[in-house]
């Protein structure tokens, strides 16, 4: 958990982030003047009646939710937490008279996940309000008899379901840093590299022929990442970031230093799994496994990095469900 904790509010007319504990934050709302009604329901006319409203205007469904809140909390000078059980039952109600998929709007994030001996999509959609995910489900394209047949293998289900957790967590922080400018200029221009690395690996292996190169690329972002973390964490400066250069190894060991984490040493054990950048030039093919494991340890390195800049953790959630059996 990350102290402090950002939070997202709709404020009289306004969809802001709130900092808890942040003496600007709350100084900004008290200067509104707004009251919380988070444990109240907007009335069932009220909804009714801006439903019309936007059934005349020919407002898509998809926006409906997000728009009654906001009209709300500026009618009523109020607050409504968007995690809140009040801005649930807004996203439910208009969800309930939408089209079935009007509320899923894409994919917000796709990874590659190796199974069967091809790299089968992972899909993070994009939806308003509050959705539960589901680990297979993400796996879109996947004919139900393979599925199962993941389903039934333990061993390769907690594989994918951790992977499938780095994606989902990875697909939604970055999305709420790009939206709500969370971090330093630097920082943000090294994340949004690694970001363009990891899909370019992706994108290289989620094709009918994928491309071993990905692995390179995949090395890539690792090292983005871990220097995206180093900058914000420990305002390395470029000097330093050059020194380190291309060594994963001592990236993992001078971030670990910041913030100790199982997972910075994960990435370090796992190293060796990437190529030397010389490769690019004369190394050998790698094999579709060895390209797997390498794009899911970028995988992991990105999630871990954006898990530090904002709250978004899913793990907690699936362990007890999906962990194998002792």
């Amino acid at each position: 958990m990350i102290t402090p904790s950002l939070r997202f509010l709709f404020i009289a007319g306004k969809f802001a982030p709130h900092i808890a504990g942040s003496t600007a934050s709350n100084e900004a709302i008290a200067a509104l003047g707004a009251t919380s009604v988070n444990s109240a329901d907007i009335p069932e006319e009220w909804l009714t009646r801006a439903n019309e409203r936007y059934r005349r205007d020919s407002i898509a469904q998809k926006q409906r939710s997000f728009k009654a809140l906001l009209e709300y909390t500026k009618e009523t000078n109020t607050i409504i937490d968007f995690s809140s059980s009040c801005a649930s039952r807004v996203f439910e109600w208009f969800k309930a008279r939408s089209a079935a998929d009007a509320h899923h709007i894409g994919s917000l994030f796709t990874g590659s996940y190796f199974f069967d001996a091809y790299f089968w999509p992972v899909s993070v959609p994009v939806f308003w309000g509050s959705l539960k995910l589901n680990a297979l489900e993400a796996l879109e394209t996947m004919p139900d008899p393979v599925r199962q047949e993941l389903q039934e293998d333990r061993d390769e289900l907690w594989n994918y379901v951790l992977y499938w957790a780095d994606c989902a967590d990875y697909g939604c922080g970055f999305d709420d840093i790009r939206r709500f400018k969370t971090l330093g200029s630097k920082t943000w221009m090294l994340l949004n590299n690694g970001d363009r690395e990891l899909r370019a690996a992706i994108a290289l292996l989620d094709s009918p022929r994928p491309n071993p190169k990905a692995i390179l690329t995949a090395r890539m972002g690792t090292e983005i990442f871990l220097k995206a973390f180093l900058v914000e964490k420990g305002n390395a400066t470029e000097r330093q970031l050059k020194k380190l250069g291309h060594d994963i190894i001592g990236l993992t060991d001078a971030a670990n230093v910041l913030c100790q984490l199982k997972e910075f040493e994960i990435i370090k054990s796992l190293a060796h799994l990437f190529p030397p950048l010389d490769d690019r030039y004369s190394g050998p093919e790698k094999d579709f496994r060895s390209v797997s494991n390498g794009l899911c340890l970028c995988q992991l390195t990105a999630a871990t990095v954006i898990r530090q800049f904002c709250d978004r953790d899913i793990r907690p959630q699936i362990f007890q469900e999906h962990r194998p059996q002792e």
